[in-house]
């Protein structure tokens, strides 16, 4: 077993003796005790020096009271302090706590045995408390850097935990979340589908045999802060305190926004092929086509285009426009958006900007009315 290196801040000389000689009438491994009488030599043995403790007098020649603990706290915040005090006082005992020390002394009032008591006390809770921090850390770390969402929300449907990347699933901050009601924030047929979930839970934690540390997972509607909704997964459990009674649950959630509308893009697709067989003729075809894509992007203005290369002409089967009538087709179409698009044989994602700046750099020009 190593020997506790204790470092004793302690200007009175038979206040120094009294305690060395307490510790050396215990049986078993002896301390090393370190004494200095000033603050300011304190702080600079604590640089130097692995010492697992310290025994602190609040009044030393350079420094008074309260003060004294206090800056060699903020000098060694996970080092264990014991204050020596001349008195018994509840008061002074619950300051001293709460500025940073594990414990006090009575001063003419400890033999060997209390000191060493108080001592390894004083090391198993700063090193409890510093493991407790460094895994508080370490799940905040996890929290703030995990692009799911981490949340905690109790029987009543109100959220109490919510990890920040929240605002980037759903535009809110975990303040703005904490304390709204589940309800707020998802669809209500989501709502439903939550509370029966729930209600089955609750009624299977009344079997014997259920697992209590089993999860569900299901895709629900999010609202974001804009009004917008949005699809996410979540896996979510009940949540339990130290008794096991149930306080709510917890979960994550992960946004699934694209494999849904990919999920759409692919079933739209397979309609759309459908159709091309069943169709009789080219124009109920192409209205089709529109229907469906309707599914996934506004056709309320659509139209589709077949170019004849050898003439160098559009014709447009199908049609629709609010603001304009079909054009007279086959026609030519230089500098149009639609032969940019043929000519560069890619998609266009346009939007008023996109279509200023293509029209001042001469590479469209506008044919009908300017949306």
């Amino acid at each position: 077993m190593e020997q506790i290196r204790i470092l004793l801040v302690e200007d009175n000389p038979l206040d120094v003796r009294l305690l060395r000689e307490a510790l050396k009438a215990l049986n078993g491994h002896q301390p090393i005790v370190t004494n200095v009488s000033r603050l300011d030599e304190a702080l600079a043995r604590l640089r130097s020096d692995p010492f697992d403790i310290v025994l602190l007098d609040l009044s030393l020649p350079d420094s008074e009271g309260f003060d004294t603990l206090e800056q060699l706290h903020a000098a060694a915040p996970d080092k264990p302090i014991v204050v020596l005090t001349g008195y018994d006082d509840d008061r002074f005992a619950v300051r001293a706590v709460q500025e940073g020390a594990q414990d006090y002394l009575v001063k003419g009032e400890m033999d060997g045995g209390v000191i060493m008591r108080s001592v390894r006390y004083a090391i198993e809770r700063a090193r409890t408390l510093t493991e407790l921090r460094q895994s508080e850390e370490r799940y905040r770390l996890l929290a703030e850097n995990v692009r799911d969402v981490i949340w905690t929300a109790d029987t009543d449907l109100n959220m109490t935990f919510v990890s920040p990347s929240v605002y980037l699933l759903q535009g809110f901050t975990p303040e703005e979340m904490v304390g709204r009601s589940v309800a707020d924030i998802i669809s209500p047929e989501s709502l439903e589908l939550v509370k029966q979930i729930y209600a089955e839970e609750m009624a299977a934690r009344q079997s014997d045999t259920s697992d209590m540390y089993r999860s569900r997972t299901l895709e629900i509607e999010l609202r974001h802060k804009n009004g917008t909704m949005l699809w996410v997964e979540i896996t979510a459990t009940l949540l339990r305190d130290s008794q096991g009674r149930i306080i709510g649950f917890t979960g994550v959630s992960r946004d699934i926004s694209e494999r849904k509308r990919n999920a759409r893009i692919q079933s739209v697709l397979y309609q759309i092929a459908e159709a091309t067989t069943a169709s009789q003729d080219l124009g109920s075809l192409l209205t089709t086509i529109r229907r469906k894509l309707g599914r996934l992007i506004d056709t309320t203005n659509f139209y589709v285009a077949l170019y004849d290369e050898e003439k160098d002409q559009y014709e447009f089967p199908c049609f629709w426009d609010q603001c304009d009538m079909p054009p007279e087709s086959p026609r030519q179409m230089p500098n149009s958006l639609t032969d940019l698009v043929r000519r560069i044989k890619t998609p266009l994602l346009m939007d008023p900007e996109k279509h200023r700046e293509l029209a001042e750099s001469g590479k469209v020009e506008p044919y009908g009315t300017s949306a």
